[in-house]
């Protein structure tokens, strides 16, 4: 690592800044996903409500639309 311009190879003290980088990354993963399976449940029943899903006719096309 490069910490105040200084070239830093000592496992010692690289190895926690890895996996200090890696829980950080994990965590961001999981904030992403949280958001995406949220944003997925609200469309999901704002199509449903403004669609009209109650339809068997509408909702299948709206569902066969939607596949991602």
């Amino acid at each position: 690592i490069i910490r105040d311009g200084q070239k830093i190879t000592d496992l010692d003290i690289v190895l926690p800044e890895i996996e200090m980088a890696e829980r950080e990354v994990e965590m961001r993963l999981a904030s992403f996903d949280y958001e995406f399976d949220n944003f997925d449940e609200r469309l999901n029943t704002s199509v449903s409500l403004d669609f009209g899903m109650n339809n068997p006719d509408v909702r299948n096309i709206v569902e066969t639309s939607l596949k991602y």
